[in-house]
């Protein structure tokens, strides 16, 4: 049966290289999306104030400095919006991010290789429309590796009423690659 499911595979296989493609690379595929955080410092408890970007969703941050499985938060500070690793609580992670205010969402192509100018344990100021490139925690590949992942996001909505933050973001889902645009086939 094991040499059936072989044959059956091999035509595949065999069309994929054909087409110039590596069959098993790995591939990202764009799945932009948008999320709602609310700061911090809110009373009420349960509700989303960071977010993860390797699982890409929303998480509820009790208490910042007790858990890392979590790679931004949002804040305010001296009545502007801000963003938090977190390195910013204390807590050992390679968290980052990056504002990059003259790049684009759609154009962007790659994140910054400099380590240096990812911010780690500082506050960040939310600029609307401004794009930041965000470098994840150390997460674990289904290979077992630890990595990096890049995602970059933009804000797109600042109310400080209900202290919140809104923004449209993307990750690259393939460990280590500063990619922050899929690759096209023709």
């Amino acid at each position: 049966m094991r040499s059936l499911g072989i044959i059956l595979l091999l035509p595949s296989l065999v069309a994929t290289a054909a087409c110039g493609r590596d069959p098993f690379a790995l591939e990202w595929i764009a799945s932009a999306d948008t999320v709602r955080l609310y700061a911090i410092s809110r009373p009420e408890p349960n509700v989303e104030t960071g977010f993860d970007f390797g699982a890409r969703h929303a998480v509820r941050i009790e208490a910042p400095a007790t858990t890392s499985a979590w790679d931004l938060a949002v804040d305010v500070e001296g009545g502007r919006a801000v963003f938090l690793t977190p390195g910013f609580f204390g807590v050992d992670s390679d968290a980052a991010l990056v504002e990059l205010p003259d790049e684009n969402f759609d154009d962007i192509e790659e994140a910054p290789e400099d380590d240096d100018v990812y911010i780690e344990d500082q506050a960040v100021p939310v600029n609307l429309g401004s794009l930041y490139v965000v470098r994840t925690r150390r997460l674990r590949s289904n290979y077992g590796q630890l990595c990096n992942h890049y995602a970059k996001l933009v804000p797109l909505d600042v109310d400080r009423v209900e202290r919140t933050v809104v923004f449209v973001f993307d990750t690259n889902g393939i460990c280590n690659s500063r990619k922050m645009q899929p690759d096209i086939f023709p």
